[in-house]
């Protein structure tokens, strides 16, 4: 079979399953639905299919209004006019409403107004944008949101992880002095006596402040007001 064919085939396939779904569309059981009820039970049912053509599914099940000559003509309109953009996305799909018209006024033999068709694809145009602009937002959002998750729960796993060697691996215990070789006793030995040495830097240098201000009593202190100052002797 050549690509032709391939391709012929999986048109007529595609065909043959919209025509199928929608004579149960328009079946007076399923009419009798409210139409938004109508609308979900068809997106759950048919995720692929709305998703691959979701103005052909939107027509269907609202508007009841399906052609398989329209189907057929817009599916190969798909298939020249590839999008790459959003606007252009919507652009190509919105393009059904106009062929869809076109062929029902050549059906029922009535004198195509081509205005109209420019309008209601512009119309079409502009609900699906909104409506895609709306997906595309929820979509990042969600994406953030699993993200956000997904760094959570990889921090919390680090944390097990860490805290499971944390409790394989405990801390080295401290050597005793009989257990030290002399080097590591030589090590703390120094350091002993650098914190000895800094900490009598310290007491020296504020026993040098004391005395200045001692020194400095007299000229800080009036006559009348030493006595208020000094220290009470113990009887």
């Amino acid at each position: 079979m050549s690509k032709a064919e391939e391709l012929e085939a999986h048109i007529l396939e595609i065909l043959n399953f919209a025509d199928k779904v929608f004579e149960g569309i328009v079946s007076p059981d399923f009419q009798a639905i409210d139409p938004r009820q109508r609308y979900d039970f068809f997106m759950t049912k048919y995720p692929q299919f709305n998703k691959a053509y979701p103005v052909v599914s939107k027509y269907m099940v609202l508007a009841g209004k399906y052609n398989r000559i329209a189907f057929r003509k817009f599916i190969t309109y798909l298939g020249i006019h590839q999008s790459k953009s959003l606007e252009e996305y919507c652009s190509t799909h919105s393009e059904y409403v106009r062929i869809l018209y076109l062929v029902e006024c050549k059906i029922h033999k009535q004198h195509p107004n081509k205005d109209y068709a420019l309008r209601i694809k512009e119309m079409e145009y502009k609900i699906l944008h909104k409506v895609m602009r709306e997906i595309k937002q929820i979509e990042r959002e969600e994406t953030a949101t699993y993200n956000s998750e997904q760094e959570k729960l990889l921090d919390f796993k680090r944390n097990e992880v860490l805290n499971f060697l944390n409790f394989m691996t405990p801390p080295p215990k401290e050597k005793t002095l009989d257990e030290m070789d002399p080097n590591e006793l030589s090590g703390l030995l120094y350091t002993l006596q650098e914190k000895e040495d800094k900490l009598l830097s310290i007491l020296t240098e504020k026993n040098e402040v004391i005395y200045k201000l001692e020194s400095k009593y007299d000229e800080w202190v009036p006559t009348h007001l030493r006595k208020y100052t000094q220290p009470k002797s113990k009887a």
